[in-house]
């Protein structure tokens, strides 16, 4: 949309580079910016604490958590930028993954550093990749930040353009993860910022996975068990309210319908019912 696109111009003006730089020199001083943010990573700004609130009169206020850690100097990763650092640098991280700079500022929720890194070319989507020996796997910014943790990290991302259909190592996407979770705060937002209601599973970057079934979100919250009914029902209505095929057929021939009737959601049920689905015998 019109406002979204607005939305995704950067909030400032990219630093003047030397175009003569080389790319020995812009890989050289990516690494030298990658390191010096990843000694602060552990910086936090002042912030609320989500999981800790009162509610007086209708009224909810969050505790408050304190500064704590060093923060990066702006002035410094300037300085780096200007000498032409390379932004998108993928460094070492722990347990194998890697990481980079945009990654690194999202992960301190310090926004005013991710914007100065997005407006000199950063990359919203970069596919950060591994050092172990899970070489095919990767991850995106959004990935990494869109359970648990801060949910004004994946506020932040999606704002600024990160695929909300990003698919994972599973091959799942954001959307049907989350789904399968139940995890209402997440496929409310995903779908907020465009998330496909009817994108399928694909196939697993990892062989260890269980091969790609083609299933949509709204046939993998009928056949998950083990959720609150709550949960459930939250995240098919919001499906269906985003246009989700309540009459999707998964490649076994089952629809929506029929997964819940097989897991007993008696609530499920009536909802999709309600909003015309069918079990796969009434399609026929």
């Amino acid at each position: 949309t019109a406002e979204r696109s607005l939305r995704l111009i950067p909030k400032m003006a990219p630093l003047p580079v030397d175009p003569s730089i080389d790319q020995a020199t812009r890989e050289k001083k990516g690494l030298e910016l990658y390191e010096y943010l990843y000694k602060l990573k552990d910086y936090r700004p002042a912030r609320e604490n989500r999981n800790s609130s009162t509610t007086i009169n209708g009224k909810t206020t969050y505790q408050k958590l304190p500064e704590q850690g060093t923060k990066p100097d702006l002035s410094k990763v300037k300085a780096f930028i200007r000498a032409g650092a390379d932004v998108n640098w993928q460094g070492e991280d722990k347990r194998g993954d890697k990481s980079c700079a945009l990654a690194l500022a999202v992960e301190m929720e310090f926004y005013e550093l991710a914007d100065l890194l997005i407006a000199n070319g950063a990359d919203i989507n970069l596919e950060i990749g591994r050092s172990d020996n899970l070489k095919n796997g990767s991850s995106s910014i959004l990935s990494r930040n869109n359970f648990g943790g801060a949910i004004s990290k994946a506020v932040y991302l999606l704002e600024n353009g990160a695929d909300p259909d990003y698919v994972c190592n599973d091959g799942r996407t954001l959307l049907i993860t989350a789904s399968r979770y139940g995890s209402t705060e997440t496929v409310k937002l995903l779908l907020s910022y465009g998330a496909d209601p009817n994108k399928l599973n694909g196939k697993p970057r990892f062989g260890h996975y269980k091969p790609a079934n083609s299933e949509s979100a709204l046939w993998v919250v009928a056949d998950t068990t083990g959720l609150l009914e709550s949960s459930t029902n939250e995240v098919a209505k919001l499906l269906i309210e985003y246009k989700a095929d309540v009459n999707y057929r998964a490649p076994n021939g089952t629809t929506p319908l029929d997964r819940a009737i097989a897991t007993q959601k008696s609530a499920l049920i009536k909802l999709l019912k309600t909003a015309g689905a069918k079990t796969s015998r009434e399609l026929k």
